[in-house]
């Protein structure tokens, strides 16, 4: 028999064929001086309780030499080598695809993660594992869901939060779609700038225009929303992924919530806010404005209302008319007062007598 005893050297790769196993070893015909042994821990990558679970006389494999004892006649193999450029290649091709991979954490670094798949070892850094800051020593021998993002040969470096963001615009689509106009919703108020404010409802935000907040006048959002208030919306519109949202179409109107409590008839208290021609405007509650004509000012057509009030005074009136849909209510001050004409007991085409007070030129 011819021994290629050239070829046998440590660390160099020989192949070989398995001619016995046990438990605990296997003997490899490598056609040197001596045969080959090889242990179960030099034959997988994972543990394992017996050699017969990964090899069987008679298999041809590649071994590398690891020790040579030329006076006990013996030369040590392992296969573990092999295994991890095998696995690496298959892992390398399989990166390609950009598939998403559970590996298991097995080392905590001051940078990241260290996880193993497929025997193959990856790297997640800190800044890859979430999207808040996290402690890495809470996934100490966890399983984690990740996809490589870089693989240049010597390092393969993975992320969890690219998987979590996957996951999250899949969840957004699927909100987006099963939302509709008319919804009604509890939500977060996440971010606020002066012309809205973003609500967050599940896994997707709409905005809350500063016009949307109130049935009252907002100039700046902030004003009324802070990032973390819990609030009711309503979709009032979606479209090319945006969503429209309203908190106001929730809200009673404030004339609503005024005439809860009142009714034509009363008589009520009101600031004037803008004298016109032919009447004034009274403010009775925020953003509940009526009109006194200037008809109602008086019963006595010499009396100058207007003249003698301004913009900022009030005045006792009477409600006469009110349309809560149209948002209008007229006014008046000289129903509070005595009417002249009640005691009136004249008839059209009566005869009457009196005396002339004024002559006025047409």
């Amino acid at each position: 028999m011819e021994f290629e005893f050239n070829n046998v050297k440590v660390g160099r790769v020989v192949e070989g064929t398995v001619f016995q196993v046990s438990d605990d070893v296997c003997y490899v015909d490598i056609k040197a001086f001596a045969d080959g042994v090889i242990y179960k821990e030099g034959l997988s990558l994972t543990p394992i309780t017996s050699c017969k679970e990964v090899v069987n006389e008679g298999d041809v494999l590649k071994f590398k030499v690891t020790k040579i004892n030329h006076e006990d006649q013996r030369i040590s193999l392992d296969r573990r080598d092999m295994l991890r450029e095998d696995n690496r290649g298959k892992f390398d091709e399989f990166a390609q695809s950009n598939e998403r991979f559970s590996a298991k954490v097995v080392k905590v670094t001051r940078g990241g993660l260290v996880l193993k798949y497929m025997g193959v070892e990856v790297f997640m850094p800190l800044s890859q594992i979430a999207f808040e800051r996290v402690e890495a020593e809470d996934f100490k021998g966890k399983t984690l869901e990740c996809v490589v993002i870089e693989n240049d040969g010597r390092k393969i470096v993975v992320s969890r939060k690219a998987v979590l963001s996957q996951d999250r615009k899949i969840a957004k689509k699927a909100a987006f779609e099963n939302l509709n106009v008319g919804d009604k919703a509890e939500g977060t108020v996440v971010r606020v700038l002066d012309f809205g404010a973003f609500v967050s409802i599940g896994d997707i935000e709409g905005l809350v225009h500063r016009s949307e907040i109130s049935h009252h006048r907002v100039n700046k959002a902030q004003d009324v929303l802070k990032e973390g208030d819990k609030v009711t919306v309503e979709v009032i519109s979606k479209e090319k992924n945006k969503i429209g949202l309203s908190m106001k179409k929730l809200l009673d109107t404030p004339w609503n919530i005024y005439f809860q409590t009142h009714k034509v008839g009363d008589e009520v208290e009101g600031k004037i806010v803008r004298k016109m021609a032919n009447g004034m405007l009274l403010e009775l509650d925020r953003d509940v404005v009526g009109m006194i004509s200037a008809n109602d000012y008086s019963w006595d057509p010499r009396e100058n209302l207007a003249g003698s009030v301004a913009v900022g005074d009030t005045l006792n009136v009477k409600i006469l008319s009110v349309d809560l849909e149209k948002r209008k209510m007229s006014l008046s001050k000289k129903h509070l007062d005595y009417n002249p004409w009640s005691d009136v007991s004249v008839k059209t085409g009566e005869e009457v007598s009196g005396t002339v007070e004024e002559i006025q030129s047409r």
